[in-house]
């Protein structure tokens, strides 16, 4: 068989093969949003697509905007000249209005919504919601998008499938981008792992992400948590091909990567039923558990001794939760599958 040519290198020293060009704007240095920027990339350009991040270049068939851009004039040029212009939306900020907050990050979180909501209402052609829990929050809050609009996942690589009998560490996996200690937050996360520790069921917890300034991590540590804090992508896919499962933390995700990375490592996820987790995990892949109490309050639910009920449940039947995970994880999120649905919304 015939190896496919190798891609050719642009000007943005990015490889091309072919002359249909899409512009990803802004480009995002890290983060959720970052890794899934990068995969999608690569995607395409392995398929032959150009890419750049300049919304300047042309000729140029689709921007895709990653949220929101002050860069209006550059929008401008884009629609002037009839490019679409795709906006895949996130969830919409909401923590610094139900807890207190340092004045600049408030401001900042206004900004930003401000900004999602300028770049929806006039400059999207298309709009992707991240998940259907993302698109019902902004048609209740702002009303349906004047755009065609479409749901689709994120999306991870999809390795081969690793069969696998049994964890081979006793360990909690917390994994989030940003670790927002509020008061429902913290609360399960001591519930986890004391009820998981009870159960015998791990020994410790390990808790990965960046923590904003105003949230004390020690303030939550107990004996047997650790506290990594932000590091590679490699280590933490070290700890999710070797431990129990992990606790989904973050309260109404929009639709956390993190969890789609777990479940393509075979590791089942724990977690409540907010924002797109149940979306994500489905029955026999992990546990979701209801939510016993108003979440959008941060009340910490009433219901925390399920953690440890759901947790057995998993422990009970681990190596069926694991492979049932894994192939949720390649049936729905394969990112190769996701950017083809990228591609037709693009138009490309």
């Amino acid at each position: 068989m015939a190896r496919p040519p190798a891609l050719a290198v642009t000007g943005n020293g990015l490889p091309a093969t072919h002359s249909m060009r899409v512009c990803f704007y802004p480009r995002v240095g890290s983060g959720g949003p970052g890794s899934f920027q990068a995969r999608l990339a690569r995607v395409l350009l392995a398929e032959g697509l150009q890419l750049t991040y300049d919304l300047d270049e042309r000729p140029l068939q689709a921007v895709l905007v990653f949220a929101a851009t002050r860069n209006w004039r550059g929008l401008e040029r884009c629609r002037r000249d009839g490019i679409p212009i795709v906006q895949r939306l996130d969830g919409i900020n909401w923590i610094h209005r139900v807890h207190p907050v340092p004045p600049g990050y408030f401001v900042t979180s206004e900004l930003r919504n401000l900004l999602l909501r300028l770049v929806r209402a006039r400059y999207a052609t298309r709009v992707i919601y991240q998940s259907t829990f993302v698109r019902d929050w902004w048609h209740r809050r702002f009303g349906p998008s004047p755009r065609p609009a479409t749901v689709i996942h994120n999306g991870v690589p999809i390795g081969p499938t690793r069969v696998r009998a049994a964890p081979e560490s006793p360990v909690l996996l917390v994994v989030e981008g940003a670790v927002r200690l509020d008061p429902a937050s913290a609360a399960i996360l001591r519930a986890a792992h004391r009820e998981l520790r009870a159960q015998e069921i791990i020994e410790r917890t390990i808790v990965f992400g960046r923590v904003p300034s105003f949230f004390h991590i020690e303030d939550v540590l107990e004996e047997g948590m650790e506290f990594r804090g932000h590091v590679a992508a490699e280590e933490i896919a070290g700890w999710q091909s070797r431990a129990v499962m992990q606790l989904s933390l973050e309260l109404n995700p929009p639709c956390p990567n993190s969890v789609i990375e777990a479940m393509a490592a075979g590791l089942p996820v724990l977690g409540y039923d907010t924002g797109a987790l149940a979306e994500l995990v489905h029955a026999g892949e992990g546990q979701v558990l209801p939510y016993a109490g108003d979440v959008w309050k941060l009340q910490p639910p009433a219901n925390l001794e399920e953690l440890g009920q759901g947790g057995l449940r998993i422990a009970r039947d681990w190596a069926g939760t694991s492979r049932r995970a894994y192939l949720g994880a390649s049936a729905r999120h394969d990112i190769t599958k996701i950017a083809a649905r990228y591609r037709e919304a693009l138009g490309l």
